[in-house]
């Protein structure tokens, strides 16, 4: 029992190492634009996050990575931090114009942000606070505007 306390208690203290950004806030920014080509795109949210993948429900079941979301107005990406190579990886990568919608779900008093792309995929992200809990009027925005941006896109022909 106390080999199963020790590993657990080792697991928590690594799992509390990780990190989602730059050490340094002034190098945030840089490292954001390192992948994300800003003379193409406008940067909208910007953020730590959490996504779950291939998911359109929560549950206590899924498995949630974490790192950074940054939506522009043509891209959504999900960008985790690798601190050997001092720069993100870009680990998921969602064109507007693939989104067919974006909702709101509930879990608890927190609030998730589901999106729909081609090929019915589902996908959850959520913005959260260092500490835990999720910025759920942030997720709001963000899948407002998510959806304004479907909107204004013409939509894709259907294929046959």
């Amino acid at each position: 029992m106390k080999k199963l306390v020790s590993i657990i208690s080792l697991l928590f203290l690594l799992a509390g190492c990780t990190t989602y950004r730059p050490q340094q806030d002034a190098d945030y920014e840089k490292a954001v634009s390192d992948v994300i080509d800003k003379s193409s795109e406008t940067v909208k949210f910007n953020d730590h996050a959490i996504w779950y993948p291939n998911s359109s429900v929560m549950s206590t079941s899924l498995s949630a990575i974490e790192g950074n979301l940054a939506l522009t107005n043509k891209t959504l990406y999900f960008l985790q931090w690798d601190t050997e190579a001092n720069s993100y990886n870009i680990v998921k990568r969602i064109l507007i114009s693939d989104i067919k919608d974006s909702k709101i779900i509930s879990y608890g008093i927190n609030r998730f942000v589901s999106v729909r792309s081609s090929g019915d995929n589902f996908d959850i992200f959520t913005f959260i606070y260092d500490a835990g809990p999720t910025k759920s009027d942030q997720n709001k925005e963000m899948s407002e505007y998510i959806n304004s941006l479907i909107k204004k896109s013409p939509a894709a022909p259907e294929r046959h």
